[in-house]
């Protein structure tokens, strides 16, 4: 395959204010792939090592089954045929009929990508009005990490060269369509360990009733937790109501862990229920708790990627996903936790419908790459979460990630020592969560 239309350097059609994001680097140099925006790219010279997808049973997938052209995010795959667009309403029946039809009218498919990756895609390219003295931000590449926030999370880091992380996914070449390498941890139940939470508590109903009787109030019930919490610190003397959780801990791994671990067994965790854990105030407090243990899920990825050698420091969190842009807490725990700053898109933005269009953009020829599209599109961060610069609370946070590494190595203990009891042997981690006594609350 003929590679000399990829051995320019990938920043060099960017504007200045963009080209620090996305540093030189020819795309020859990782993997060959056919021209971007080719109607009728050659055929690639992909291998595949069979002897992996036989020792997996999938030794009958050849290229027959998973192809063999590769094609960027954002470059043209074809074009609907007329009869599936007038369908799909994306052209009226009328025009097929007007004086002004002709064949030439056509619906282009573009290269689209997984919902994270679109967030990704669409906050990433983001800038930062100003930093907190005023001045604008230039924040490169390497130092943002995607957060995509839902029913669970996905954490996406960008490096120019391949960064080989023990237990998160990738590295992933180009799947941006912005040349650069993507890492992906993720933590498989956040908004919706958050829901299970609250849902199956004793005064969740309560709470609900509270929050749409709130003159002021959103009427979401998480809002009214926050409003809650903060009434409990204030009461207490305390300086922040992150510090109202020193005696509840909660393990998040009620899904498995995806990443840093890599178990799907481990299972859940709660320590420092008392008899009034009925109570509003004891719903308030498990929230909290919860939120404190995801955003400690996420440093522990953020750590781990340091620790296998990203280039840099990871800095700031760009924001996408309903659970980031609706939970207020949600961002300012982890803002504190991480020591990151949060960035927020505007109201009703949704990155994962943004990064979309902008691949569709650049498949219809608005933009000359993906990048251009992102610089193009992604409109300038409104909101900045920065983290709480209180000693007290990040040596309580200190304290708190100690028993979170510490909660999730003992339940691995307790495993060995009953399988040892059982008579199974004393193994290390996983195989502890089938049925009712897999989880639980310590």
């Amino acid at each position: 395959m003929n590679e000399t239309h990829h051995t320019s350097s990938l920043s060099s059609c960017l504007s200045p204010s963009l080209r620090p994001l996305f540093p030189p680097i020819p795309i020859s140099q990782y993997l060959t792939r056919p021209p971007p925006h080719s109607s009728n790219p050659p055929r690639s010279s992909i291998h595949r090592d069979q002897k992996f997808f036989s020792s997996i049973g999938l030794g009958d997938l050849g290229p027959a089954q998973l192809g063999s052209i590769i094609k960027r995010p954002g470059e043209v795959w074809g074009k609907l045929s007329l009869a599936a667009a007038i369908e799909l309403g994306l052209i009226g029946e009328e025009s097929k009929e007007g004086p002004s039809f002709s064949s030439s009218i056509s619906v282009l498919v573009a290269v689209g990508s997984v919902d994270a990756f679109a967030g990704a895609i669409g906050s990433l390219g983001g800038s930062m009005s100003n930093d907190e003295h005023g001045r604008e931000e230039n924040v490169p590449m390497e130092a943002r990490l995607a957060l995509i926030c839902g029913t669970s999370t996905c954490h996406l880091a960008c490096s120019p060269s391949p960064i080989i992380c023990p237990n998160v996914w990738g590295p992933f070449f180009d799947v941006l369509g912005t040349g650069l390498w993507v890492s992906e941890g993720g933590i498989s139940a956040s908004g919706k360990l958050i829901d299970f939470l609250l849902e199956t508590h004793p005064a969740y109903q309560e709470a609900k009733q509270k929050a749409s009787d709130e003159e002021e109030g959103t009427g979401h019930v998480q809002q009214y937790f926050h409003n809650h919490l903060a009434s409990m610190a204030t009461a207490q003397g305390l300086p922040s109501l992150a510090l109202l959780t020193p005696n509840l801990h909660i393990g998040p791994d009620f899904a498995g862990n995806r990443c840093p671990i890599g178990d799907p067994a481990l299972t859940g965790s709660i320590v420092g229920l008392t008899l009034g854990a009925s109570s509003l105030d004891s719903l308030a407090l498990l929230y909290l708790a919860t939120l404190q243990a995801l955003a400690l899920g996420t440093k522990h990825i953020i750590d781990a990627l340091h620790s296998a050698g990203h280039p840099g420091e990871i800095t700031h969190l760009f924001i996408s996903g309903g659970l980031g842009l609706k939970n207020e807490l949600f961002c300012q725990v982890h803002a504190d936790v991480t020591q990151c700053t949060l960035v927020l898109p505007p109201a009703k933005t949704e990155g994962v419908l943004l990064g979309s269009a902008m691949l569709a953009a650049t498949a219809a020829g608005r933009y000359a790459s993906v990048q251009e599209a992102m610089e193009g599109m992604t409109m300038t961060g409104e909101k900045l979460v920065r983290p709480w610069k209180d000693s007290r609370v990040q040596a309580f946070y200190a304290g708190k990630e100690e028993v979170f590494h510490t909660m999730r190595e003992g339940q691995i203990r307790y495993w060995a020592r009953m399988k040892e009891a059982m008579g199974e042997g004393g193994g290390g981690g996983g195989g502890g969560g089938g049925g009712v006594g897999g989880g639980g609350v310590v």
